[in-house]
């Protein structure tokens, strides 16, 4: 088994902790923290010009065929830095879903909104039908006698 980096995956994780080097000091990340979302969407753009948003796609769709390694490559620099921004949840674990979703079904993402419409459709319409009960029990409990 060779567990050396390839050439490209060594290039990946240099211009990744340059990038989180040259952004991530102590009083920037403070500064991210208060913007009104907790990280940074500036950073999070140039993220997209690096490729790292599409590396774990497949090359048909838009990514770079990235797999495992590179993810994981990302994450180590992500955690080295304490980096705020959701990679990990938005690109690594939806994209993750979406892929294998896509992979059972081909390219028929309109299943998976119908998926949804199925599950959403019969909560709000319980709520529609039963939200004077839901009011009237709330003002109910606040009053006294």
């Amino acid at each position: 088994m060779d567990f050396d980096l390839t050439e490209e995956q060594r290039l990946l994780r240099d211009s990744v902790d340059r990038l989180l080097a040259d952004h991530y000091a102590f009083d920037k990340r403070k500064a991210y923290l208060a913007e009104p979302e907790g990280w940074s969407r500036a950073l999070w753009a140039q993220y997209a010009e690096l490729g790292l948003l599409g590396l774990p796609f497949a090359e048909e769709h838009g990514g770079f065929g990235g797999g495992g390694i590179e993810i994981m490559l990302i994450m180590e620099a992500f955690g080295r830095t304490l980096a705020l921004e959701p990679y990990l949840a938005t690109v690594v674990l939806a994209g993750t879903a979406l892929r294998l979703f896509q992979d059972q079904n081909g390219t028929e993402f309109n299943l998976l909104m119908a998926a949804a419409l199925v599950h959403i459709v019969p909560v709000v319409l319980l709520f529609f039908v039963a939200q004077r009960y839901f009011v009237k029990g709330i003002a109910m409990s606040g009053l006294k006698g």
